[in-house]
């Protein structure tokens, strides 16, 4: 299974300013301010899409813009340690994106803070090999 990020970047081949626009999403300043947003409660596709809109103004209305944005933000945040609070969140500002998901960080059980500690502890050569096997345990390459 391709993880988030390769998924957006495959898909914005296919959509019309799709490299330019995923660029957008993913730059630093946005990921920032999907960030601040996500911590904040906010729906984060919310903040951007303003500056999505007068960038691209003839492609936002397309339904594969409006997926590979959507797929980006969920890709920035989630690499960013935030997982979906709720997938579907009614919002206005920017008629052709109605829709938002929000995030929150998620809570650390004993196993998860177990793990964290485990992987903080490895070497950068321990982590690659680690890294490998667990992709082969999951059934990835």
């Amino acid at each position: 299974m391709l993880d988030l990020a390769t998924r957006a970047r495959k898909r914005a081949r296919h959509v019309p300013d799709g490299e330019a626009i995923l660029d957008l999403v993913t730059s630093a300043r946005m990921k920032r301010a999907l960030v601040r947003a996500a911590g904040d409660g906010e729906i984060p596709l919310a903040t951007i899409v303003p500056e999505i809109a007068a960038s691209f103004p003839s492609a936002v209305g397309d339904m594969r813009v409006r997926q590979l944005v959507g797929l980006a933000v969920n890709a920035v945040l989630i690499e960013a340690g935030f997982v979906v609070a709720k997938p579907k969140n009614r919002f206005s500002g920017c008629p052709p994106f109605q829709f938002g998901a929000t995030f929150r960080r998620p809570e650390a059980g004993p196993v998860q803070g177990l793990v964290e500690r485990l992987v903080a502890a490895l070497t950068p050569e321990e982590a690659e090999s680690a890294y490998r096997l667990l992709g082969k345990r999951l059934g990835r390459r």
